[in-house]
């Protein structure tokens, strides 16, 4: 190798975490992110089975948990061949934003 007294490894120190002492703080802290895990993980999941069970979605109120039913997935697991948005004779399927949007999907 020629000329290679004129090449150098540049190197730094070695990056190490420290540990921050939270003292008192560190009970709060802990339920701050367990908080965060919650809010960002189980509510969605909670509304994404709230929304499933309704016929279509309404706010929470009595009169939605009134009217939820396992229908939908009724229709998914033991009717599969049917799509419930047919099942709407008053849509007009040229003007549904599903059908807008996904029609290249079929």
């Amino acid at each position: 190798m020629r000329h290679s007294e004129r090449y150098h490894t540049v190197t730094g120190k070695d990056f190490r975490p420290r540990r921050i002492d939270l003292g008192g703080w560190r009970y709060l802290t802990c339920g701050l992110a367990l908080l965060l895990v919650f809010i960002i993980t189980i509510v969605p999941l909670i509304m994404m089975i709230y929304a499933s069970l309704l016929t279509f979605y309404q706010a929470p109120s009595m009169a939605a948990f009134k009217s939820m039913s396992l229908d939908n997935y009724t229709l998914l697991f033991f009717e599969p061949g049917r799509d419930h948005a047919d099942d709407q004779q008053h849509v007009d399927r040229s003007r549904h934003p599903r059908r807008r949007s996904c029609s290249w999907c079929r």
